[in-house]
């Protein structure tokens, strides 16, 4: 299992019991002991655990799958229309359930679960489904780390961190874009970066902004194997673009190209921002990032990598470093000597 679906597996877990402690709380509350529809507090937390989990696993797994993306090419009313009543048959089945399995004993099912009920129920798990769900693409929206540290107020005061940035870039993108057109390009783009998400956070790393046909991903600077994944993350980019190249070709004409750049140092990190508020890192490490980038660009280098970073990084094994010399960099003070990383045998050119 991959660390993107330990992700979302954990994250499903964690929502769930979340689920149950509402779920028992709303038991107790609407159903309390001596009433006439009294009922048990562990009812809620089953049906609240079940839903929460089954909610979420829709959200971080099916919406990645061929429903999600049919959903997103819908417009906003009708998208909105067909999950609410996704959402509103999974509820109903689930209490339905609930309620059948500790009610084994009744054949008439019309007195053991009121419609009134039911449809109060289904009421209050849809608002809390609602906001549980609207917590969790917060989260996506601006990354787990980021949502983290936000919350903890990690970030609050600038701190000095060490960071690895790296920018994948995708080769040829103005091209691409009078090829297919602003709305196409739109979807290439996105398909691109939805792609090669998951290498990503697999190693470690966290998908921190995207600046045009530009993903640029961090990772914490730290002992060399650790570094050395932000170098694995890269090459294993160019491989799912390399085994989805059929499906690229199938929809859009052609097969995206990257072009990646790792850097890393110094930076200062601190919330920024008001009414939107933010991670960033200042610091000369993204701008000579960016610098480097351009030098990858003009010598035909498709993972590139500043010697600073590769001596503090231990490569996979099949892969090496070639030196492509030094080179003058605006806002480093002398210039920066730059690698290529190579992979050894035959995949992902």
């Amino acid at each position: 299992m991959t660390r993107s679906q330990k992700r979302r597996f954990l994250l499903v877990a964690v929502v769930g019991l979340i689920g149950g402690l509402i779920g028992y709380v709303y038991t107790s509350l609407s159903y309390p002991p001596g009433a006439p529809d009294a009922a048990s507090p562990l009812r809620g937390v089953r049906v609240g655990i079940l839903i929460a989990a089954s909610g979420t696993a829709f959200e971080v797994m099916a919406m990645r799958g061929p429903i999600g993306r049919w959903l997103k090419r819908l417009p906003v009313l009708p998208s909105f229309v067909v999950r609410t009543l996704i959402y509103t048959g999974l509820i109903s089945a689930i209490l339905q359930l609930n309620v059948r399995i500790i009610s084994l004993s009744h054949a008439d099912f019309s007195g053991v679960y009121r419609f009134d009920d039911m449809v109060r129920d289904v009421t209050f798990s849809l608002a809390a489904t609602a906001a549980i769900i609207f917590v969790i693409q917060m989260r996506q929206l601006i990354g787990p780390r980021t949502f983290r540290n936000l919350l903890s107020g990690c970030y609050h005061s600038p701190r000095r961190e060490e960071r690895i940035f790296v920018i994948f870039d995708i080769v040829g993108s103005t091209a691409a874009a009078e090829r297919l057109g602003d709305e196409r390009f739109h979807a290439f783009v996105s398909q691109v970066f939805f792609d090669i998400d998951a290498p990503i956070v697999d190693h470690g790393g966290e998908v921190m902004s995207f600046v045009g046909d530009a993903l640029i991903a961090d990772w914490p600077l730290l002992t060399r194997e650790r570094n050395g994944q932000a170098v694995r993350a890269a090459l294993d980019v160019m491989d799912v673009l390399h085994d989805r190249a059929s499906a690229y070709e199938a929809r859009f004409g052609f097969t995206p190209r990257l072009r990646a750049v790792l850097h890393g140092g110094p930076v200062i990190a601190g919330e920024t921002g008001d009414s939107r508020r933010q991670i960033t890192y200042l610091g000369d490490v993204l701008n000579i990032a960016s610098r480097i980038e351009g030098v990858a660009k003009g010598t035909g280098t498709q993972i590139a990598i500043s010697d600073s970073l590769l001596v503090r990084s231990a490569l996979p094994e099949d892969a090496h470093a070639e030196p492509l010399g030094e080179f003058p960099v605006k806002g480093a003070e002398r210039p920066v000597a730059i690698s290529a990383i190579v992979r050894d045998a035959g995949r992902g050119e």
